[in-house]
């Protein structure tokens, strides 16, 4: 299974060159695999070669390397420059959509698990729209939360530990985790353990990863999918249309939930 970053970052660029390719555009594509000073220097390369402009999907801290007068479009994160645009899903809908769903779906007590980026972006506002849920449902807020982990399989280990009751069976009946892959990583501890996905369990994640990579394929979990196309034409259109990126600080698109197995609603 490919991470949610190599699975939103391959069907991101095929959508942006189909929609750049549209306008009588084309795509320079610049992989840095993660690596600030590389994402520096092709900013830097683009400022110099005077590109039409920038659509960054970037997990680094580069918001004061972004030259000036660059044209530039950022899906998700944020950063200190509001002028610049951004685009998004709507992360605190889908995550109060996942718990309602899991609600409807006959859960009584479901927990939320997130392994995330020291950088900020709007896919936090999936732990706030989690937060709200439960203070909707008078739920108490159960969460495991890190920053920057190595050792995931580990702590998820820990979490399912920590919440066995003594006689084997789980004081949570529903997850739903911060994205498809870890939702997935999840699943397999939870049937490793001997608990059943979705009778004891039920897991939504978020993203929409397909297991063939092909939009329309097989969901690795149940999902809050991301409009990626939409995301993707939405960047183009801001950065192609405005002269000088006068445009919302941060536009949000909505997402949708997808069975994908692990939820009730598939059996």
């Amino acid at each position: 299974m490919a991470t949610a970053c190599a699975w939103l970052s391959s069907f991101f660029a095929y959508y942006i060159e189909s929609s750049l390719y549209k306008r009588g555009l084309r795509l320079l594509l610049c992989c840095a695999n993660g690596i600030p000073e590389k994402e520096i220097d092709y900013l830097n390369m683009a400022a110099n070669n005077k590109v039409d402009g920038v659509i960054a999907l970037t997990y680094s801290d580069i918001g004061p390397y972004i030259p000036q007068r660059l044209p530039i479009v950022v899906f998700d994160r944020y950063f200190e420059n509001s002028a610049i645009p951004r685009v998004a899903s709507d992360n605190f809908s889908g995550a109060c959509l996942a718990i309602e769903k899991l609600l409807e779906l006959g859960c009584r007590h479901p927990v939320y698990i997130r392994f995330h980026s020291i950088f900020p972006g709007e896919s936090d506002k999936r732990k706030e729209g989690y937060l709200h849920a439960c203070e909707k449902h008078h739920i108490k807020p159960d969460y495991l939360d890190h920053v920057g982990c190595d050792n995931e399989p580990a702590l998820l280990k820990e979490f399912l530990d920590l919440h066995r009751n003594p006689d084997g069976t789980l004081t949570f009946d529903g997850v739903f985790a911060h994205t498809d892959y870890h939702g997935y990583m999840f699943k397999k501890i939870l049937q490793e353990e001997g608990y059943r996905v979705p009778d004891d369990v039920q897991i939504i994640g978020f993203d929409g990863i397909t297991k063939f990579g092909n939009e329309g394929d097989e969901l690795f979990v149940s999902s809050i999918c991301q409009p990626v196309k939409h995301i993707a034409e939405k960047c183009v259109e801001i950065l192609t249309s405005q002269t000088d990126l006068i445009a919302p600080s941060v536009t949000l698109l909505p997402v949708d939930y997808r069975c994908g197995g692990t939820t009730k609603d598939a059996v």
